[in-house]
């Protein structure tokens, strides 16, 4: 569990760092990365959630893992909770983005059920990582994890310089939305 635990420790860091690196590096201004990082606190949230949920998963899968069966419905059922929620809060942000945005951020949120919305789509892959990663863990894939976490991290860098220069703040949520 130790390379995991150190993988999910660098994809925090990550997470927290983004709307900071999006106002100094890309130099979106102020204004911009204060309505990313309000539409970014839902994603935020639900991605402690849900390390938390994958940590508490990991011991399960470790003693699970010599049972081929048994791996299988826990990671299905790992999926359907974790998942279920994703979906929830997805369609939450999609559908009622708007009236979200506004009961959590007042008259300020009205600009930004676009941004939840774009920020919803990384829900539902998120939840299939974080339950497909801890449980390639527990099996001992952790090389090709690690591999595919820097793939997907130099692709949502790539996709922030790219989608920000065309779309600002928006691109910066597809971006992240592509990235998970």
């Amino acid at each position: 569990g130790y390379p995991y635990a150190i993988l999910s420790l660098l994809m925090g860091v990550y997470l927290r760092l983004e709307p900071i690196w999006i106002e100094r590096v890309q130099e979106l201004g102020a204004a911009d990365a204060g309505r990313y990082a309000a539409s970014y606190r839902i994603t935020d949230a639900f991605f402690q959630f849900s390390a938390l949920f994958s940590v508490i998963l990991l011991p399960l899968a470790a003693k699970w893992q010599y049972r081929k069966a048994a791996s299988a419905r826990l990671f299905w059922a790992g999926l359907a909770l974790l998942g279920g929620l994703a979906w929830v809060v997805f369609l939450a942000c999609g559908f009622r983005g708007q009236w979200l945005a506004m009961l959590l951020y007042g008259a300020e949120g009205q600009y930004l059920g676009d941004l939840f919305l774009l920020h919803g789509f990384a829900l539902v892959p998120l939840a299939l990582s974080l339950v497909s990663g801890t449980l390639a863990t527990a099996s001992g894939k952790v090389k090709a994890l690690v591999w595919i976490s820097l793939g997907t991290l130099l692709v949502q860098i790539g996709a922030n310089v790219l989608f920000q220069r065309f779309w600002g703040i928006e691109g910066a949520a597809a971006a992240f939305a592509l990235g998970q």
